[in-house]
Parts: structure tokens; sequence; C-alpha cells
């Protein structure tokens, strides 16, 4: 896998968890995937890796959230 690619599929990937989180009001996911993403764009791959742990564990969170949100609506 080229550089090139692997810099294109990691945009592709935090544009579309910021999109997505920008979506559900969901604040530090996408204040995560902005900092990923201007990681990215001044070629810090290694950078955007390491934040990788953060973004599945407020991923996990925000999930969690939601349902809990929806859940409190439906009783």
């Amino acid at each position: 896998m080229s550089i090139t690619s692997m810099i294109l599929g990691s945009m592709e990937a935090v544009i579309s968890i910021r999109v997505s989180s920008v979506m559900v009001g969901a604040t530090r996911l996408t204040a995560l995937a902005r900092s990923v993403e201007s990681m990215i764009c001044n070629g810090d791959l290694r950078g955007g890796a390491s934040v990788r742990v953060l973004i599945s564990l407020q991923g996990r969170a925000t999930i969690a959230e939601l349902q809990a949100g929806y859940l409190r609506l439906r009783r």
C-alpha cells in the first residue's frame, strides 16, 4: 500500500467520524476527529494513529450516551 493511499484512506475515515459526530452532537469525538484530521494534513500519520485509542474510547462513550438518551425517551 502506498503512502498516498494510506493518507487518503486515513482522511476518508477521519472525515466520516467527524461528520457523523457533528450530526449527533458528539462534541468530544468531533474535537478528536478534527485533531487527527489536522495531523494527517500536516503529514503526521503516526500522531494520528496515536489518537486512535482515544477515538475508540470516546466513540464507545458516545454510543452509550446516545443509547441511554434513546431509552429515556422511550419510557
